[in-house]
């Protein structure tokens, strides 16, 4: 069921929260022009009607913004930083000894939401940017770089016999799910033939972790397992207008923007 805050009565303590965040804090400023009471209207269809509420959907996506205006990777780390901050708890809307959502649920809830959610989000985002002015729409600046999955190399699972079938002369083919049934006979298969006549590649193998991630190798570095990410950028007030992220060896991905 989709969670919801309720207002607290502000004591004289946490009313003072107010008083001590600068009148040109980011998160001030940010607090008084984003309103995005709307995510309750979008995330409705993926909650049930009854049961534990969950985090409130506002809270989770504001706590995504401090996720990326801080640089963090973590959500353990986010939750840590946030809890003693009194800018990003007056962003949020909470009040001093007020916990935060626990950092697992952040989690489950991203697990939870689809990608055309976030999607809203940024559109939502970069459509009041464009009112303000803050997009000119005149110059973008385009860059990729290459963003390592959350995917160890071990995770890797063989998708198809490939390389195997044509020394067997087989012309089976198999699917994931049947992959992991059948892994100990392909393992077998592997040492019984030559290291560098079935190399792990994108075409044989999968991540069992992260299946969109794909396996590759920066220059002198061992191979790993990739995202290609891209992001255009307005030049006028530096705003993001497009973030797209690939497999880093493929061409098709999930992408948002103008």
């Amino acid at each position: 069921m989709v969670g919801k805050r309720k207002e607290i009565n502000k004591n004289c303590l946490s009313a003072a929260v107010e008083d001590y965040i600068p009148k040109d804090n980011i998160y001030r400023r940010l607090k008084q022009v984003l309103d995005l009471n709307f995510l309750y209207d979008i995330v409705k269809p993926y909650y049930g009607k009854c049961g534990q509420k969950s985090v409130d959907p506002v809270v989770f996506f504001k706590l995504q913004l401090v996720a990326h205006f801080e640089n963090i990777c973590s959500e353990r780390a986010l939750i840590k930083k946030s809890q003693l901050r009194l800018d990003i708890l007056y962003f949020l809307d909470y009040n001093l000894g007020e916990r935060l959502p626990c950092h697992s649920t952040l989690s489950r809830t991203r697990k939870r939401l689809p990608a055309s959610v976030f999607e809203a989000c940024f559109q939502y985002i970069l459509t009041a940017c464009v009112e303000k002015g803050m997009v000119s729409g005149h110059t973008q600046v385009v860059d990729a770089a290459f963003v390592e999955a959350n995917a160890s190399t071990d995770s890797l699972k063989r998708k198809a016999l490939l390389e195997w079938q044509l020394v067997k002369g087989e012309a089976q083919q198999f699917t994931p799910a049947e992959l992991l049934g059948q892994d100990a006979a392909f393992t077998a298969l592997e040492k019984t033939a030559k290291p560098k006549s079935c190399p792990r590649n994108n075409r044989t193998h999968i991540s069992m972790s992260d299946a969109d991630a794909k396996l590759t190798q920066k220059a002198g570095k061992p191979s790993r397992v990739y995202y290609l990410s891209s992001m255009s950028v307005d030049t006028y007030r530096h705003v993001i207008t497009h973030i797209q992220a690939n497999g880093a060896s493929c061409s098709t991905g999930r992408r948002t923007g103008l």
